[in-house]
């Protein structure tokens, strides 16, 4: 009986360690599977390491990178674009013209007297006889103000100068004269009563306007006397002369 114990006893402890042996090996699966599967050819990287890296790359943003504006090719701007970085312009226009440049002769403009041929670059009085989309026929003359205009009236047999101006229109010359295609006019608007300035600067195709003709293109036969601006040799402004 002593013998049956003993070899029972056995069997079951071999039993036994056969289920230990058994139960390791599954944990010591169950350990590797959970552990972290490094592919091929990587390396493993701790989570210190992996943060640092994270710190060093850019971050990238969702928008995309702006373009530069095209340029534009448009061709090159009329010379009157801005009409004050004109050699000759009129920077305050007024309804009366008082500047007097070098070679007029005491006329103011440039004067009256111009060499033969075209009528050079400069500001210049005078009558527009006619105008067209692009061009206006010109009568040059002269004008003059204080103890000249008194001396060019009398010099004329013209008498007493009333107004302290004279105007001369002793040279027949006549030009035909090119109008830019922004050219400027500064139009009289003192019998408009909703004008809030006694001149209108208006596109030159626009001349007169509905509110103009106060003295230019009024009938009637009176004269339109203007003062015209020439740059490059073309018509840039033209504002209209008050007689009173």
């Amino acid at each position: 009986m002593k013998s049956i114990l003993t070899k029972t006893k056995i069997g079951i402890d071999a039993k036994s360690a056969a289920v230990l042996i058994m139960v390791s090996l599954m944990l010591i699966s169950a350990c590797g599977s959970s552990d972290t599967k490094i592919t091929e050819g990587d390396s493993p990287v701790s989570e210190d390491t992996q943060v640092e890296q994270d710190d060093d790359k850019e971050p990238s943003s969702s928008e995309p990178a702006s373009e530069p504006a095209p340029s534009s090719d448009s061709g090159t701007e009329s010379s009157n674009s801005d009409p004050e970085q004109n050699a000759f312009s009129f920077s305050e226009p007024s309804l009366t013209f008082t500047e007097t440049y070098e070679g007029s002769q005491g006329a103011l403009g440039s004067g009256c007297v111009p060499q033969p041929g075209e009528l050079p670059d400069g500001i210049w009085f005078g009558v527009v006889q006619e105008k067209t989309t692009d061009s206006i026929t010109f009568d040059l003359a002269c004008y003059y103000v204080g103890e000249l205009a008194q001396q060019k009236s009398s010099e004329q047999g013209q008498g007493e100068v009333i107004n302290d101006f004279y105007i001369s229109n002793q040279n027949p010359t006549v030009f035909d004269l090119q109008v830019d295609q922004q050219a400027l006019v500064h139009e009289i608007q003192l019998h408009n009563e909703n004008a809030s300035a006694p001149l209108e600067t208006i596109d030159y195709a626009e001349w007169p306007s509905d509110n103009g003709k106060y003295l230019c293109w009024a009938g009637d036969g009176i004269p339109c006397f203007v003062w015209v601006a020439i740059n490059d040799g073309h018509v840039t402004e033209v504002v209209e002369q008050y007689l009173p």
